[in-house]
């Protein structure tokens, strides 16, 4: 009679032991390093029931065994009957193994699960602590800019005070100044109406001795003619000394002149002096706006703080939530225990044969090789893809360098032009203050001409009235062809000068309306240059944006493709170390039921890299749908995202050459 082996079905109970045993924990440990505390707890106590099921299926292993070499005869007898008991345990070992795969697919999900939360804590505290950070760069920069202020806002008033003090001090003594000029001109011009009145008092008086002394001329010539002759020298020294006082009369005159030349320089300095101090008084409002400015920002700054506030709040909502799902996690691992527990007292009821399975794995391991070589082509291609990525955003960086030199250049342009056009604004004020002078020259002039006008009038007029005298009582006046030689000299040149003042009056101001046609080209010339700089500079970093925007969208795509390759690889690995680990247990366990040599602790994950590692052909492969599974993955995903990558590149490069 055929004997009846009663051993497990091993590729159930192997992949539960997988699952939960050290080499699972190991691989979770080098996936997951970051788990806290409490999940590698809860993953030690797991470990250690799991020894405790090891032992007890040792021991029921062994008891089985005594049992079989015990009832090897009767059983025999019993194979005929065993027929239907095996198509029960068929049936039985298909719905135990959809079972267990349930569970560990269960399992596995958890086990992500927790670690995808663990990996969100983590973050989430980093998260906390750069908040902190910024919360305290925020508020020392807050500390600082109110100081700023405060230090400024100082400043400003003092210069406010020094420029209110140094004006009224000069307008006070430009004024006592002036009024002292003005006392000092109106009483040298009284001096001079004083002197004229006493030289025409003088003039009267010589004519009417002169025809006295020509009556009594006409009445006794030989013996008045002594007396004439003194009379007539007095007269001509008297004539001198009329002359020398109206000298004196004009040398006072240009020393007033001078003295409000003087006068116009000083208010010019004062009036720059003025210009200094608003020119202060204007960059401090500057420095105040840009104090603003800061202060504005800390505004802002304390608005990014009540932000923070309310995702720390969301923070620790998670926090209560991911605990609340621990605690379900925790509900849901013990109901799996209890199932593990009824799945293996069931297991130990039953077998299972290995060797056509065997096979099978082999030829799905060759598959497997097959397609890591596929895959490792992949990596090289792709690893190529990237370099002349690297080369695209190399080339990327040095245009948006490039823009930003440009708008640097252009900034600097500016600000050139912007120094030219005041500069052309301060020689355009002091054009006018020029012109201002130039008409009060020419007012000045003006009334001088007329008073040249009106003294030649006069001795015009005297003139013709000697001229008169002379034909009606043949009386002459005597003047000496000298003096009036000087007067008539005098009378011209006052005439020449006063054309002259009027000549330059009218030339400064037709020079002062061409500087002002050129300032005007000049800042029309400046305008569209702004113009056309504002707008190189727009476009530049309109550039240099775009140029960031593509660097920043091809690395995140670079960083996805990075990591889903990683995902991938990691992936694959594990399921082939899965696939070597089943291969060495069905070996132990397919040669003697009584070697317990699988169940030991730590055989399965050495076993398993050591046969990954040989390359041994006798190494196991999971079943066909895990492997075309894989070959689906890489295939479409990798497709799929160079699709995307060469799409959005190559709309990038399209939108650079338009």
């Amino acid at each position: 009679m055929a004997e009846i082996d009663t051993a497990a079905p091993f590729a159930s109970v192997k992949d539960a032991i997988c699952m939960f045993g050290e080499h699972s924990t190991n691989t979770i440990q080098r996936a997951f390093p970051t788990t806290n505390a409490l999940q590698l707890e809860k993953i030690h106590s797991l470990e250690e029931e799991l020894n405790q099921l090891r032992e007890e299926y040792t021991n029921i292993q062994n008891q089985l065994i005594t049992a079989e070499t015990a009832t090897t005869d009767p059983l025999k007898e019993l194979v005929e009957t065993t027929i239907p008991l095996e198509e029960s345990k068929t049936t039985t070992e298909f719905m135990i193994s959809s079972r267990i795969s349930s569970l560990e697919l269960q399992l596995d999900a958890t086990l992500k699960h927790e670690s995808q939360r663990a990996q969100e804590m983590e973050c989430y505290r980093e998260e906390m602590k750069k908040l902190s950070n910024e919360l305290k760069v925020l508020k020392a920069q807050h500390i600082s800019t109110l100081d700023m202020l405060t230090s400024s806002q100082n400043e400003n008033d003092k210069l406010r005070d020094d420029f209110v003090r140094e004006t009224e001090i000069i307008t006070s003594r430009h004024e006592q100044y002036l009024v002292e000029q003005e006392n000092v001109a109106k009483e040298h011009m009284k001096n001079l109406l004083e002197d004229l009145l006493a030289t025409k008092d003088m003039l009267t008086k010589a004519n009417a001795a002169r025809k006295k002394m020509e009556e009594e001329f006409q009445i006794d010539e030989g013996t008045n003619l002594q007396g004439m002759k003194e009379e007539f020298y007095n007269s001509t020294i008297l004539i001198e000394q009329l002359k020398n006082e109206l000298q004196d009369a004009e040398d006072k005159q240009e020393g007033i002149i001078l003295a409000v030349e003087r006068l116009k320089d000083e208010l010019l300095a004062a009036k720059e002096s003025e210009r200094k101090a608003l020119q202060r008084e204007n960059d401090a409002n500057i420095a105040m706006k840009s104090m603003k400015i800061e202060v504005e920002d800390s505004k802002f700054a304390k608005e990014k703080v009540r932000m923070m506030a309310i995702q720390l709040e969301d923070v620790n909502s998670k926090l209560k939530n991911a605990t609340q799902e621990e605690q379900n996690l925790l509900a849901s691992l013990a109901s799996l225990r209890a199932e593990l527990k009824n799945a293996n007292n069931e297991v130990q009821n039953l077998k299972k044969e290995v060797e056509d399975t065997t096979i099978e794995m082999e030829e799905q391991i060759n598959h497997l090789q097959d397609d890591l070589n596929a895959a490792v082509l992949r990596e090289t291609k792709s690893k190529i893809c990237i370099s002349n990525l690297n080369e695209a955003l190399q080339q990327v960086t040095a245009e948006a360098v490039e823009a930003k030199a440009a708008a640097i250049q252009a900034s600097d342009e500016v600000v050139a032009k912007t120094q030219e056009l005041e500069e052309t604004l301060l020689h355009n004020q002091t054009l006018e203050c020029r012109l201002q002078a130039s008409i009060k020259e020419t007012d000045a002039a003006k009334a001088a001409e007329v008073f040249a006008h009106t003294e030649v009038k006069f001795l015009r007029k005297k003139i013709n009235n000697s001229m008169d005298v002379n034909r009606n009582g043949e009386d002459s006046i005597t003047i000496s062809y000298d003096e009036y030689e000087t007067m008539a000299k005098k009378v011209i040149d006052s005439e020449n000068l006063a054309k002259k003042r009027i000549v330059a009056a009218i030339a400064q101001a037709d020079a002062s309306k061409a500087s002002e046609l050129e300032i005007s080209k000049k800042l029309e010339s400046i305008k569209n240059l702004l113009e056309r700089s504002q707008i190189a500079m727009k476009q530049a970093v309109q550039v240099a944006e775009a140029a960031e925007a593509a660097k920043s969208a091809v690395e995140g795509e670079l960083r996805k493709w990075r990591s889903e390759n990683e995902q991938r690889r990691k992936a694959a690995v594990a399921a082939v170390m899965a696939v070597g680990s089943t291969e060495d247990s069905k070996h132990d366990c397919s040669v003697v039921i009584g070697d317990n040599s699988f169940f030991k602790s730590g055989t399965i994950g050495n076993e398993s890299t050591r046969g990954l590692s040989n390359g041994s052909p006798n190494a196991l492969q999971p079943k066909e749908s895990l492997a075309q599974l894989l070959r689906y993955s890489f295939s479409k995903d990798e497709k799929i995202k160079k699709n995307l990558l060469s799409t959005k590149i190559s709309a990038y490069f399209n939108k650079r050459i338009k």
